[in-house]
């Protein structure tokens, strides 16, 4: 099943090792950057807008990713297996277990080399195909004018909608 990850300003400097760590987990199709600029509060509020979160959570994420003031993020596109499926206690809800093992693996990795860590500012994934396409919508009204390697993304967008339509 697709998913797209993000890997926040927070631990950019981590980029590359955090992809390869997925790729041992998950499949990583591609990835490119994005530098938000003054857009980086809305596009988060953006990604989060089709989960059931308490906006103060999210507010709370913000504080702690904007004392970073890089406003680059690394968008990751992967697949992963989504037969095996178990409860999740603090979600309260059946997830998809490679998803969330590869989920807690890199933010616990990473999270010692964040700085004012909170949870979940090192890397975000979609859960469902209702996060996938809200990811998904966003990325779409930002990419334009925040993605730093131009030449490349149409062909990486493309896979997207190959992938949502077959």
């Amino acid at each position: 099943m697709l998913s797209i990850g993000i890997i926040w300003n927070t631990a950019q400097s981590m980029k590359e090792d955090i992809i390869n760590d997925m790729n041992g987990k998950v499949n990583v199709i591609c990835s490119f950057d994005m530098d938000l600029e003054d857009k980086y509060i809305e596009f988060v509020n953006s990604i989060y807008s089709s989960e059931n979160m308490e906006q103060y959570k999210i507010d709370n994420k913000i504080s702690h990713m904007i004392l970073d003031p890089n406003t680059n993020v690394t968008v990751v596109l992967f697949d992963f297996n989504p037969n095996v499926i178990e409860y999740h206690p603090f979600k309260k809800k059946n997830v998809y277990k490679e998803l969330e093992d590869c989920k807690k693996y890199i933010r616990d990795k990473y999270k010692e080399y964040v700085d004012n860590y909170t949870f979940d500012i090192v890397f975000h994934a979609t859960d469902s195909l209702e996060e996938l396409q809200n990811c998904y919508n966003v990325l779409l009204r930002y990419i334009e004018e925040h993605v730093c390697e131009q030449t490349t993304f149409k062909k990486r967008i493309l896979s997207i909608e190959d992938r949502k339509n077959g």
